[in-house]
C-alpha cells in the first residue's frame, strides 16, 4: 500500500523496478538449477511462442498511406492561393477601380463575362497547384534517393497513368475553388473585404480534405459521393496505386456536377444588380 493521492509519487515505479530485478535473478537461478543453461534454451522456456510481424503491403502502399493524405491538402492550398488574388481583383477590384460599369455596358453577355473570369481563375489555380506539387515531388524524390531510403523508389514508381488520374481529379476541384472565389469577390465591396471572406472559405475547403489523413479512412462508395473528401481520398489511392476505375469515374462524375453547380450559381449571382452594386 502507498499514498497514491500525490501525482509526483514514485513509490510504485521504484517498487516495480525492484521486484522486476529480483524476479529476473530468481528466474535465472531456477533455470540454471533445471539445467537450462544456454540463452537459446532459456528464451524457448520463457517465451515458447513468438509473434513475427510480416507486412504484405508493398513499399509504395505503405508510403502512399502515410503521405498520400497530405497531397490533397497541398493541392487545395496551392490551388486556392493561385486563384485568390486574381479573383479578388476580377470582382471587387473592378468595383474599386470603377471599371465594372464599363464592362457591363460592353456588347457581351454576362454569361460570357463570368465564363471569361472563371477561366482565368481556373487556369491560375490549376497551374499553381501543378507547379507546387511538382516541386514538392522533385524534392521528395531527391531526399528519398539512396540506399535505405525507399521514398525515392516509391516516387519513381508513380507512373504516367497515376499522374493523369491525379490531374483529372484536380480539374473539378480547381473549378469549384475558382467558382466560389469569384462568387465571393463579386459579392465583396472592396479588395480587402474579398480577402476577408476568403479565409473562412479556405477553412471550409480544407476540413473535408483532412479526411484523407485520418487513420483508417478508405475510399468506398459512400465517400466517393462526398464533395472534396472524395477527391482527397482518390488522390491518396492514386499515390498508393490502388485507385479503382469505378470509384475514379464516380468521383469525377460527382465532382463535375458540383463544379457545374458552383459555376451556375456564380453566373446567376453575377446577374443580380443588388450583388454587383452592393453598398
Amino acid at each position: 500500500a502507498f499514498e497514491n493521492s500525490r501525482m509526483t509519487s514514485k513509490v510504485r515505479t521504484r517498487v516495480e523496478a525492484l521486484v522486476a530485478s529480483v524476479n529476473e535473478v530468481e528466474r535465472e537461478r531456477e533455470l540454471v538449477a533445471l539445467g537450462v543453461a544456454t540463452p537459446e534454451a532459456r528464451a524457448a522456456v520463457i517465451e515458447p511462442m513468438r509473434v513475427v510481424a510480416r507486412g504484405i503491403a508493398t513499399k509504395r502502399e505503405v508510403v502512399g498511406e502515410a503521405m498520400g493524405g497530405v497531397l490533397p491538402y497541398v493541392f487545395i492550398v496551392f490551388c486556392f492561393l493561385g486563384a485568390l488574388y486574381p479573383a479578388a481583383d476580377l470582382g471587387a477590384g473592378e468595383k474599386e477601380r470603377g471599371t465594372l460599369e464599363t464592362l457591363l455596358l460592353a456588347p457581351v453577355s454576362r454569361s460570357s463575362l463570368v465564363l471569361g473570369k472563371f477561366l482565368v481563375l481556373f487556369t491560375t489555380g490549376t497551374v499553381s497547384a501543378l507547379l507546387g506539387t511538382a516541386s514538392l515531388g522533385v524534392w521528395l524524390a531527391s531526399q528519398g534517393s539512396g540506399e535505405g531510403k525507399p521514398l525515392g523508389a516509391v516516387m519513381s514508381s508513380i507512373g504516367v497513368g497515376d499522374l493523369a488520374s491525379i490531374a483529372c481529379l484536380l480539374v473539378p476541384l480547381a473549378a469549384v475553388i475558382a467558382s466560389l472565389l469569384l462568387s465571393l469577390s463579386i459579392f465583396a465591396r472592396s479588395f480587402k473585404e474579398a480577402q476577408a471572406y476568403a479565409g473562412p472559405l479556405n477553412l471550409l475547403l480544407l476540413l473535408p480534405a483532412f479526411v484523407a489523413m485520418l487513420p483508417g479512412a478508405t475510399l468506398d462508395w459512400r465517400w466517393a459521393m462526398v464533395p472534396i473528401s472524395n477527391v482527397a481520398l482518390g488522390i491518396k489511392e492514386a499515390v498508393k496505386g490502388s485507385l479503382d476505375p469505378a470509384m475514379f469515374a464516380l468521383i469525377l462524375a460527382s465532382s463535375f456536377v458540383l463544379a457545374g453547380a458552383a459555376l451556375l450559381f456564380c453566373e446567376r449571382w453575377f446577374r443580380r444588380e443588388t450583388v454587383l452594386f452592393r453598398r
